[in-house]
């Protein structure tokens, strides 16, 4: 699956956000036997951190800063972040960067992305939102046959049916 082109975001952010879905893309490969605590802090150390990253470098920079002092446990703390959140916001950029990617693809008649956008990864669940317009010949477990088609179709029909009051 190809990330999205992403014409509208400046080339920094692009990379940025490339770069961040390709680590949410090798967290949840099943394959992949890096530990993603491991995987999170690496990405950090080549890139940046994640969260408050000017009040952090603003706190650093500051005239007086004292590193043996109370300064740095200060900085120390706000440069402390949770790898519990971090995941979970890796997860919906993830995922919103491949709907795009699919919706995009929809939006000219490519459905390739948007039929295959639910995956069970390791960590991360794609989103189910286009299962439903998956067509039923593709499932080999229902029976094609138009007196079975109809059949289906009756009976989702009569359960769909209000209650009569």
């Amino acid at each position: 699956m190809n990330l999205p082109s992403l014409p509208m975001i400046p080339c920094p952010a692009r990379g940025l956000l490339v770069s961040l879905c390709n680590l949410a893309r090798q967290i949840d490969d099943w394959d992949n036997k890096i530990p993603y605590d491991q995987l999170i802090i690496q990405w950090c150390k080549e890139n940046m951190h994640p969260y408050s990253i000017d009040f952090v470098y603003q706190e650093l920079t500051e005239e007086g800063f004292d590193i043996t002092g109370y300064d740095a446990e200060l900085a120390a703390r706000d440069g402390i972040f949770s790898i519990k959140d971090f995941m979970e916001d890796l997860e919906k950029l993830y995922t919103t960067a491949l709907f795009y990617e699919a919706l995009e693809g929809v939006c000219v008649a490519d459905d390739d992305a948007a039929y295959d956008l639910y995956k069970e990864g390791k960590y991360f669940e794609g989103l189910p939102f286009f299962e439903r317009f998956k067509c039923i010949h593709d499932r080999p477990d229902i029976d094609v046959n138009p007196a079975a088609i109809a059949a289906y179709f009756i009976r989702l029909c009569v359960v769909s049916l209000p209650s009569p009051v």
